[in-house]
């Protein structure tokens, strides 16, 4: 259940590093959907570049029952797509995309639920933790309804149950983020 989200009651959701992109690994992600019975998967490093003469970093494709809402990336090394069931009708969230040489964010809605998917390759969890609360201060502060977001950037905070002793630079940052907004503990409308 997604407590917040007034149209959804029940969502599958996966998140998987592809680490490239392959005829095996495409029909893999197809039969994990299928197996698992998900509605959207979160796929991260999947090496595609973008179409020849494309002025659009987002590609859309529709094929099987799915809908691909895919962040390509020019140097093949990083890559990031949602694949979501065609009849759940994703909308891209252009405000909250985002792309850099240190992270990479895709964000959908689906009916009133804000998915943000984040890829922040090894090494630079410090940079994508910093744009990640950037991106989601902005969501918070908009009125962005209930917000999910997948992937770990690298951080390791006692917010997500590392012990104090084993945070690194994201983890700690992430940490003072959530104690000086209180997010850990949000406000319902009764409580303002």
């Amino acid at each position: 259940m997604i407590s917040g989200a007034s149209q959804i009651t029940e969502l599958r959701i996966y998140s998987q590093n592809l680490n490239g992109r392959t005829q095996d690994k495409e029909d893999g992600v197809q039969e994990l959907m299928d197996k698992l019975q998900l509605d959207v998967i979160f796929l991260s490093e999947t090496f595609r570049a973008p179409p020849e003469n494309s002025t659009s970093q987002i590609e859309f494709r529709s094929r099987a029952g799915f809908r691909t809402i895919e962040m390509t990336n020019a140097n093949r090394r990083r890559g990031i797509q949602f694949r979501v069931r065609s009849h759940l009708e994703p909308l891209v969230t252009p405000i909250l995309c985002f792309k850099d040489s240190h992270v990479e964010i895709l964000s959908i809605t689906i009916r009133g639920l804000r998915i943000i998917g984040v890829y922040a390759p090894d090494g630079k969890e410090t940079e994508g933790t910093d744009v990640l609360l950037s991106i989601l201060e902005r969501a918070v502060s908009t009125g962005y309804g209930t917000i999910l977001v997948i992937r770990d950037p690298n951080a390791k905070a006692c917010a997500l149950g590392n012990p104090s002793r084993s945070r690194n630079k994201a983890g700690r940052v992430l940490d003072s983020w959530l104690t000086e907004t209180d997010h850990q503990n949000p406000r319902t409308e009764n409580q303002a």
